[in-house]
């Protein structure tokens, strides 16, 4: 955990670092014609330096976060109808409509949209009868599979 909190506190240097660049650029009327005259190459090295770690580290996060979602899905998806209770789940679809489709209950359907927003990988909608489950993303554009996990 502490490893994770290391990283978004160095993406947050980065990215206040590229800040105060971006501002001395529009203060100082540069473009990169003229930064390139006016700072010394290790200034630009360090410039490229910073918006490389950036990416890099932007890219640690999205796996990190990744990572957890795959746990998530691994720990509250114990049955293979569950991956597509949550793709068909696109908050147009009532209980009674996913009900029809899956071996369970609106009711049910309903503690599962519950349990789905708690983790925080899917929203309620408010409609006319009250809310519906919106998923945030889906599972499989990300790459995970009912048989992949």
């Amino acid at each position: 955990m502490s490893e994770e909190k290391d990283i978004y506190k160095k993406l947050s240097e980065l990215d206040n670092e590229i800040r105060n660049i971006k501002t001395i650029l529009l203060l100082t009327n540069l473009n990169e014609e003229d930064l390139v005259e006016k700072c010394s190459t290790n200034d630009i090295n360090l410039i490229w330096f910073a918006l490389d770690a950036k990416k890099t580290l932007s890219e640690w996060v999205k796996l990190i976060g990744l990572n957890k979602l795959k746990k998530i899905i691994e720990d509250n998806f114990n049955e293979p109808y569950l991956f597509d209770l949550y793709e068909k789940s696109d908050g147009l679809k009532t209980t009674r409509d996913l009900a029809t489709e899956f071996p369970i209950s609106p009711k049910t359907v309903t503690s599962y949209w519950d349990k789905w927003t708690e983790l925080g990988i899917m929203e309620k909608v408010s409609v006319q009868r009250g809310e519906r489950g919106k998923k945030l993303f889906s599972l499989s554009e990300i790459g995970i599979t009912k048989f992949n996990i």
